[in-house]
């Protein structure tokens, strides 16, 4: 059973933004923490393969029933200020301008798509926002924070230390052979409660200008977090302290989510260098290098109707065990899912993934 690098799966609307601004500089208003919808899980498995999720860059329910997934939100690449004009340390809070799940919702039997923010504050108390639900279908997103707002309870315990923060989803079941999916979820965190006002800042813009100057920082993932993208496939992986193996006796194609840092006020457009994915053969060292490939889901002008595109094969970096993307620098526009797809040969594994992801343009000012 051999399988091809996939087709795009979807083209909907302009590669690119037609509301760019021009040059624009982070301000240190708030933390656009992003994850791809391959991050979710589902909290139950009823045992059976076609019951597995699709992991790729989205979460997908292939099942006859709706499921409730689990997203959750990495707190971390934040940072603070010690010098300087500006002194400011990272915020631990939950208070946030917006926060949604960016979902396509495929059910055309009226059935219930929705989504709320839960969080587990210093005192293990679990505090929930509004509840965003929708059953129109297609692509939309569903906003659990609203002009700074959670509403629910979290509203009013937004300040206190947060311990964890993740959006949980009930996603409405397979529809005629069409899935409901979540293609990422992201939260806009504030870094001061006098600035933590959404207007004009909610959806979409402002965007960094193309031409930035701004900095980039490493990101690592494990092989441990990469999954089988075919949900028939799913059983044909294990999960180790060296990452992801294929038990299978063919190749298959496998995800690795890319979770990006932490980008400072502004919509950035990414650029990515020296993505790498390390992996180890079984089969000996004359056993092929994994295919792989940068893939990422960008914003495109109609906001919600997303565009997938990736890049030409990485090469195999000889007397090493990675292999790296062909090209020194690939833009992806504004993100909402990243990560590297690998065709991994039958006892390879990948162990994990690096890469240099580009930051927003920092100013000393507030």
């Amino acid at each position: 059973m051999m399988k091809t690098k996939p087709i795009l799966i979807s083209i909907v609307g302009l590669v690119g933004w037609s509301g760019a601004t021009g040059t624009a500089h982070a301000t240190h208003k708030s933390w656009v923490l992003k994850n791809s919808g391959g991050q979710c899980f589902f909290t139950s498995y009823s045992g059976v393969d076609s019951d597995l999720p699709s992991n790729r860059m989205e979460i997908s329910n292939w099942s006859t029933s709706a499921r409730y997934a689990i997203c959750p939100l990495p707190l971390s690449a934040r940072w603070g200020s010690s010098a300087g004009a500006a002194i400011f340390s990272p915020p631990r809070w939950a208070r946030a301008m917006t926060g949604k799940a960016v979902i396509v919702n495929n059910n055309t039997a009226g059935s219930v798509f929705d989504c709320v923010a839960r969080a587990r504050l210093a005192d293990e108390s679990i505090y929930y926002s509004r509840l965003a639900t929708t059953t129109t279908t297609g692509p939309q997103a569903l906003r659990v924070a609203i002009d700074s707002d959670w509403a629910g309870i979290l509203e009013a315990a937004e300040g206190s230390a947060l311990k964890s923060l993740d959006f949980e989803c009930r996603v409405p079941a397979n529809n005629a052979g069409n899935p409901s999916y979540i293609n990422g979820y992201h939260v806009k965190i504030c870094q001061f409660t006098q600035q933590c006002n959404a207007t004009g800042d909610d959806e979409g813009p402002p965007l960094e200008g193309l031409d930035f100057d701004g900095d980039y920082a490493y990101v690592q993932t494990n092989g441990f977090e990469c999954m089988a993208t075919d949900r028939y496939e799913a059983d044909m992986v294990t999960r180790e302290y060296q990452g992801i193996k294929n038990t299978a006796s063919y190749r298959h194609l496998v995800f690795c989510p890319i979770t990006p840092p932490a980008d400072d006020s502004w919509w950035h457009q990414r650029k990515v260098e020296k993505a790498r994915v390390y992996y180890k053969n079984s089969n000996g060292a004359s056993s092929p290098a994994p295919e792989c490939f940068l893939e990422w889901r960008q914003h495109s002008a109609s906001l919600y109707s997303l565009v997938d595109a990736w890049s030409n094969n990485f090469v195999l970096q000889q007397g090493t065990d990675y292999v790296e993307q062909p090209t020194s620098t690939i833009s992806i526009g504004v993100d909402v899912a990243l990560g590297v797809g690998c065709f991994i040969e039958p006892n390879q594994t990948i162990k994990g993934v690096t890469a240099r992801l580009s930051l927003t343009r920092i100013t000393n000012g507030i």
